[in-house]
């Protein structure tokens, strides 16, 4: 033990206080090999406590990215048109028409310093015409609903957060037409509708805010579903059983940015030393300001790839599913060379 900690501490200060001049490359590299190699020691023999301290000192996190809330949101915005018909009863008359949707689906931030905070939208309004049935009686109506939806997810670095859906709905109507098949039955069916407008209308209003909401709380609970699902099957598992998986994970958003910061380095591996530089006044405008330390990359191909022997497929295998699709070139096909 006194000998792995004295080439510890010989090697320690080389890699946190060098510069170009003071250390050369290879003596550097030398000195993080070095500290590898005793940290792997001091965790295989159960010096935990240690081990974590002496990483928290001198390992600093390899990945800092800034996504802008623009961008997010020309990512999830969408404006749909749809055309459905109607079918309903309210009060005792029997409604059938058609109705057209206009919606717009859109994305916030919201501050929050334990994970990323994300407010999805769904506004809309919807035009309805319609002829109401009873006793005899038709009543012809056009009417507006205008409506918004809102449902909170929170992304943290233990999983996805949501949040009911919450709707509100506005519905405004006019009566085109009243008809009866009775010959005095005119005024009495016409009082009557027009006494059961404005009851009508809340309720036209309630009833739409209830179905966005039930529309957005099984949209978004399949959308997280099936994020987590993915998230653990591509990512999780194979990076775990590499011991690849990020060290440390930060998640944080403001009003305007969401911002992503990892730390990926087993115990027996090193990150940077040092912090990455300040972001300029141009650089902040950008839709995506991205800080990577070449020991991310080392330290994944390391502990993904070191003692594996791979053929070209593969390779292509492991591509297409991270990325959804093989590239070109590394798909396997018969009577074709391999390497």
């Amino acid at each position: 033990l006194a000998a792995q900690l004295d080439r510890l501490a010989e090697a320690l200060p080389k890699i946190t206080t060098h510069d170009a001049n003071s250390e050369s490359a290879d003596e550097l590299t030398v000195a993080k090999k070095t500290v590898c190699e005793v940290l792997h020691w001091l965790d295989q023999r159960g010096f935990d406590a240690t081990v974590e301290s002496i990483r928290q000192s001198i390992v600093r996190p390899n990945l800092y990215l800034n996504v802008s809330e623009r961008l997010l949101q020309s990512a999830v915005e969408e404006r749909e048109t749809r055309q459905a018909p109607v079918r309903d009863v309210i009060f005792g008359t029997s409604y059938v028409g058609n109705s057209i949707t206009n919606s717009v689906s859109g994305l916030d931030l919201t501050p929050n310093l334990e994970g990323i905070s994300t407010t999805y939208t769904y506004v809309g309004e919807a035009q309805i015409q319609s002829n109401g049935y009873n006793q005899g009686a038709t009543v012809r109506t056009s009417s507006v609903s205008t409506f918004r939806g809102e449902t909170l997810l929170v992304w943290t670095n233990k999983g996805i957060r949501l949040s009911p859906a919450t709707a509100t709905a506005i519905n405004r109507s006019r009566i085109l037409d009243v008809s009866t098949s009775r010959i005095l039955g005119n005024r009495v069916a016409r009082n009557r509708a027009y006494q059961q407008k404005g009851a009508t209308e809340r309720e036209v209003g309630q009833r739409t805010a209830a179905l966005v909401r039930n529309e957005m709380d099984s949209y978004f609970k399949e959308l997280v579903r099936t994020s987590r699902d993915s998230f653990v099957r591509r990512f999780r598992v194979p990076l775990h059983a590499r011991d690849a998986f990020p060290d440390f994970v930060s998640m944080t958003s403001t009003d305007e940015q969401a911002r992503l910061v990892l730390l990926t380095a087993n115990s027996s591996q090193l990150s940077t030393t040092t912090v990455p530089p300040d972001v300029s006044a141009e650089e902040a405008q950008a839709d995506v300001v991205c800080h990577l330390h070449e020991s991310l990359l080392n330290n994944l191909a390391s502990s993904y790839l070191s003692g594996r022997r791979l053929k070209d497929f593969e390779i292509g295998a492991m591509i297409g599913e991270l990325l959804g699709e093989v590239p070109e070139g590394f798909q396997e096909q018969e009577g074709q060379a391999t390497w």
